[in-house]
């Protein structure tokens, strides 16, 4: 009786220690100082996200034209895509696709955009608190390209100021392009 008792006594031994293993991984975990997650570099752009931002301007031939602004977070929050279209006479026409990454390697915000001609647009945007300059250097498909650069003044929650210059060179003048308030309606 003696030895049963003792396999009983070391087979119950054995069950405790085997499921007491598994607990102190845990244990040790729950110990550990909770790390808060990494902040996310694009929040300071996220203001644009939500809504239709529109801006009114004339076509060549003086007609109305709407500019049509829509942006969203990318499914992993790590860079915001938007696109760009035109609204007149009742016609909507997509004018560029694109997206605003935080570039490490870098250390700032950087954008691609492609437009309906198929030009590539590369180009990079600072923050300053209510205000952002955006560089960018576009490439035609046949090989020719110009230079953009636009100003960003956050006016409230639902309007910015968009003033955008172009180059044809690195070495000509910029020349003003246009200027144009973006409104969105409140709560969209």
């Amino acid at each position: 009786m003696k030895r049963i008792e003792r396999i009983t006594s070391l087979i119950g031994l054995m069950l405790v220690a085997a499921l007491a293993l598994p607990a102190q991984p845990l244990v040790r975990a729950q110990q550990q100082p909770v790390q808060s997650p990494a902040p996310n570099l694009m929040e300071p752009l996220g203001w644009l996200v939500g809504g239709t931002w529109t801006a009114q301007e004339k076509n060549d031939d003086g007609s109305p034209l709407e500019v049509r602004l829509h942006c969203h977070w990318a499914p992993t929050r790590n860079a915001i895509l938007f696109d760009v279209s035109f609204l007149t006479g009742g016609r909507e026409t997509a004018q560029y696709d694109g997206m605003y990454v935080w570039h490490p390697a870098k250390g700032k915000f950087v954008l691609w955009q492609v437009n309906r001609k198929g030009e590539v647009a590369e180009g990079e945007l600072t923050v300053n608190g209510k205000e952002m300059d955006q560089t960018v250097h576009v490439s035609h498909p046949d090989g020719k390209e110009h230079f953009l650069r636009a100003h960003y003044t956050r006016l409230d929650e639902n309007s910015f100021r968009f003033k955008a210059s172009f180059r044809l060179a690195e070495t000509q003048p910029w020349m003003d392009a246009l200027e144009l308030v973006y409104t969105r309606a409140a709560g969209s």
